[in-house]
This record gives structure tokens, C-alpha cells and sequence, in this order.
């Protein structure tokens, strides 16, 4: 009785995509309980997708906020890595919209020197580099100091004196 007729009913639903001709193919109650479903999931999906759009497009939000605040700054983190400028020519400028400028930002600004692998160099290398670099400053003043003939215009085109 009702369950032949309602079976018939959906097995007449199945007509969504039809991969065969019409007379080749034959209808089951499985496929049209598919299209029953994947209809319902469309329509549902439809719906929520406009109502959707319609309660985020309905609020209309109109505030200004003007911030009168001078000479506040603000903090902005940055972490950037330079594997080839040393950190004593690392510089930070800010400008900001309204064209007030901080330059050589340095007291908040922190350098730390690296391998080149990424991994932090320790403060025993750092200082040896820095002693090494101060003993080769200390030589090149030395030489610069150094009493020189009148008559002595340097050497040539970089040549080391052989005297």
C-alpha cells in the first residue's frame, strides 16, 4: 500500500543525471532517496548563504575616532635578519603618516650578532672578534702616527715597502 506508493514516488526522483538513454536505464528507490537528500542540502545550503549575507550586509557601522594625543609612539616589532651587514651599520628611522619622525631609533632597538647558520653567537666570541678588531684599529693608528719623511707620498697603488 502506502510504502509501494511512496517507494514509486521516489523511485521517479531518480532522474538527476542520467548517464545512459532513458529506456536503458531503471530507477531505484536508493537513487531517488540520493536526489531527495542532495536537493535538501541545496536548498538548505542556499538559504544560509543568504542569510548570511543579508545579517552581515544589514549593519551599517559609522564611528570616527580622532586620536588627539601628540607625541605618543607607537611600538611596532619587527624581527628582520641581515646575514651580511654588521650590526653596528644597522639603523632604524620611523616616519609616521602624519610626518613625525624618530631617527636612529637605538633605545628599545636590540642587535644580537649571528653565525651563519641563524644561531646566536656567544659573548666570549663576540669578544674575542671585538679584541681582535681593536688590536688591528690599534695598528693602523700606530702606522698613521707613525713619523714620516717629508718626501714620503705612501705607497703605490697599495704596494707594500719591502724596506
Amino acid at each position: 500500500g502506502k510504502s509501494s506508493r511512496k517507494s514509486k514516488m521516489v523511485k521517479k526522483l531518480d532522474f538527476m543525471y542520467p548517464k545512459v538513454e532513458s529506456e536503458f536505464t531503471v530507477k531505484t528507490e536508493k537513487g531517488g532517496v540520493t536526489t531527495l537528500v542532495m536537493m535538501a542540502l541545496i536548498v538548505l545550503l542556499s538559504i544560509a548563504e543568504v542569510v548570511s549575507y543579508r545579517s552581515q550586509n544589514n549593519e551599517l557601522v559609522e564611528h570616527i575616532k580622532v586620536d588627539t594625543a601628540l607625541g605618543k609612539q607607537l611600538r611596532v616589532n619587527i624581527n628582520i635578519t641581515f646575514p651580511s651587514l654588521a650590526c653596528e651599520d644597522l639603523h632604524v628611522d620611523a616616519m609616521d603618516a602624519a610626518g613625525d619622525s624618530q631617527l636612529n631609533v637605538e633605545d628599545t632597538f636590540v642587535k644580537k650578532q649571528l653565525h651563519l647558520d641563524g644561531t646566536p653567537r656567544s659573548e666570549e666570541e663576540i669578544k674575542v672578534d671585538m679584541n681582535a678588531a681593536r688590536k688591528v684599529q690599534e695598528e693602523k693608528t700606530a702606522i698613521l702616527n707613525k713619523e714620516l719623511p717629508e718626501d714620503y707620498c705612501g705607497p703605490c697603488y697599495g704596494a707594500s715597502d719591502t724596506s
